[in-house]
């Protein structure tokens, strides 16, 4: 999504309401378990600040699919992601290093929590949005997902869920497996 910027630029403390519902949204490739189900829907703002630096804050709405780690069953979520992100005129990076260089710091530095590669530019007419908003939604993602926080997971015997009322595997042998305390 390409957001025209040179107007609000004119002026600090221009607001532009951005608004983009699932309709409308910007599409998702899926990741790997991960099932996008919708494109993704933002509502926030854009406000220029000093510098000709735009700050873009909103909340990211996205819906997915995906397996339980425990039990194989499919679960659907919504996430809300919140945004505030700062975004960089073109030419900042030369501003960054002067700023460094006062505190005997190298912007280059790869030990910089804040290298360029974790900031975002404009250049100066548009904002170019979907790389920001797919890399926010990554990162949101949850590292395993659950049916349920009580999710007993899959009996080793015949892989049915271990509530599951047909599953008439013997205890027994699952307190020998050195796994059971995983349950």
């Amino acid at each position: 999504m390409r957001i025209e910027i040179s107007a609000m630029l004119q002026k600090e403390g221009q607001r532009e309401e951005l608004t983009f519902s699932t309709e409308h949204g910007i599409p998702l490739e899926d990741f790997g378990s991960y099932h996008f189900t919708a494109p993704l829907a933002f509502k926030g703002t854009l406000l220029s600040e000093a510098d000709r630096i735009v700050r873009l804050r909103g909340e990211i709405i996205v819906n997915w699919q995906s397996a339980c780690v425990r039990c194989l069953n499919e679960v659907t979520r919504e996430e809300v992601i919140l945004v505030d992100e700062q975004i960089y005129p073109p030419g900042y990076h030369a501003e960054l290093n002067r700023s460094y260089a006062e505190y005997g710091l190298d912007y280059t530095d790869p030990e910089d929590p804040l290298g360029h590669e974790e900031l975002m530019f404009h250049d100066g007419t548009h904002v170019e949005l979907d790389k920001l908003f797919s890399d926010l939604v990554l990162l949101a993602l949850p590292i395993g997902v659950y049916c349920a926080d009580d999710c007993p997971g899959l009996c080793p015997t015949c892989g049915r869920r271990l509530d599951d009322a047909a599953c008439h595997c013997e205890n027994s042998l699952r307190a020998n497996s050195p796994f059971d305390k995983l349950l």
